[in-house]
């Protein structure tokens, strides 16, 4: 403790707003957010989330809250503070930059913009709602894993059958419609084309949930662009900018449902909406089986195609993998060594060190370093705390005649 309380004493605080800081001294600049449950931008809170980087110690001190006295008073003749617009960073710097955060890992980044798109009843909403639920109650989604989180779900054009779909997916996972407390949901359009409407919706959430959200989900974007139109490059800037400032303010991510073009192969309307976005999943429907494809990713390589197909359940149906589904993306030599390894050491599906797993892979350096993310970003290894995890989708690249 004393160690980082001395490294913190030598960085420098600039407040931003509410209750964000700019920490600077390091080989880079930091955000601190004492209001999110991901406090600090660095690695060292990565991988010691229960202990204070000497970011956040840096922040105690200049609030003044107990940890290291208050901050000195400014003198007479300084030059008042600036708050910095921009972070400006060199390029080694970017090394201390975190890896991309997960809601649901593989899919929902956090804090970035996700489009769905696919046909009218094509099963975007079940797929859309089983992320919701699944993030709001901490389950894992076919082996990805989520990160707990509130979620609202903004059913714009009609939440008549959120009812029956919500107590499907409640008897489908075992789970007491009780415990769905962190689900919300809005059951009319919001207009991301109208500021008023966005600012409306965020004061209400502000004020409405007890914490910040994780997600949210707009089904669909011709729902809630009323007065816009979608080929226009202008209108789905606008739409794209609304979500964007969701991101920005709440810190969670957004999940946008959209319509396919007539050709079934890219998302309706402007390219504007694909620059836009962080990640593009494509969804569609050959009979009973639903197709989802990655077909975008900004900062993580694409996810594997998986098959779906709607359950009939009760009054509704639920969304389920597919028998046939296709195998995953065939993995590298040393991708497939080093999940052996993990296999290998695991005991009852239990977690595993990093230095155990990578004694056991015989992999070293960078090609250790790189296998590892590549791994973690495909959704086939997970990290709890300081333990890794083979997922089901690493059990399934396993199997023999992985192309």
């Amino acid at each position: 403790m004393s160690d980082r309380a001395d490294r913190a004493a030598g960085l420098a605080v600039e407040h931003v707003d509410g209750e964000r800081y700019v920490v600077r001294g390091g080989r880079a600049p930091h955000l601190v957010d004492l209001a999110d449950p991901i406090r600090c931008d660095c690695k060292d809170y990565e991988f010691h989330p229960a202990i204070e980087c000497k970011h956040i110690l840096a922040v105690h001190r200049f609030c003044g809250n107990g940890h290291s006295g208050t901050a000195p008073a400014p003198s007479a003749t300084a030059s008042p503070a600036r708050n910095p617009r921009f972070a400006l960073y060199t390029a080694p710097e970017l090394d201390e930059l975190r890896d991309p955060v997960w809601t649901l890992h593989g899919i929902l980044p956090h804090g970035g913009l996700t489009v769905l798109y696919g046909p009218p009843a094509g099963g975007k909403s079940f797929v859309a709602l089983d992320w919701s639920l699944s993030i709001s109650t901490g389950r894992a989604w076919l082996g990805h894993a989520t990160q707990w989180g509130i979620t609202i779900f903004v059913a714009a054009e009609g939440g008549r059958g959120l009812k029956v779909r919500r107590d499907a997916w409640c008897e489908a996972q075992g789970v007491p419609v009780a415990d769905l407390h962190a689900a919300h949901f809005v059951l009319e359009p919001v207009n991301l084309m109208q500021s008023d409407d966005v600012t409306a919706l965020l004061e209400d959430v502000r004020h409405g949930i007890p914490g910040r959200p994780s997600l949210f989900v707009f089904d669909t974007l011709a729902g809630c662009m009323t007065g816009g139109d979608e080929n226009d490059t202008r209108d789905m800037s606008t739409f794209v900018d609304a979500c964007r400032h969701i991101t920005l303010t709440t810190g969670a991510g957004v999940l946008v449902l959209h319509h396919m073009s007539k050709d079934g192969r890219w998302e309706r309307g402007s390219i504007a909406l694909r620059g836009g976005a962080d990640v593009m999943f494509k969804l569609t429907n050959e009979g009973s089986v639903l197709t989802l494809e990655n077909d975008k990713q900004r900062d993580a390589q694409l996810a594997p195609t998986r098959r779906l197909r709607l359950q009939p359940r009760g009054a509704s149906c639920v969304v389920e993998p597919d028998e046939g589904q296709p195998l995953p993306d065939g993995l590298s030599r040393f991708e497939r060594k080093a999940l052996d390894a993990l296999k290998s050491v695991s005991v009852n599906g239990g977690g595993v060190s990093h230095a155990d797993w990578k004694e056991a892979s015989e992999l070293v350096g960078g090609t250790w370093q790189r296998t590892r993310a590549a791994l973690m970003r495909r959704g086939y290894v997970d990290k709890d705390a300081r333990l890794y995890k083979l997922m089901a989708a690493g059990e399934l690249a396993l199997v023999p005649g992985t192309k």
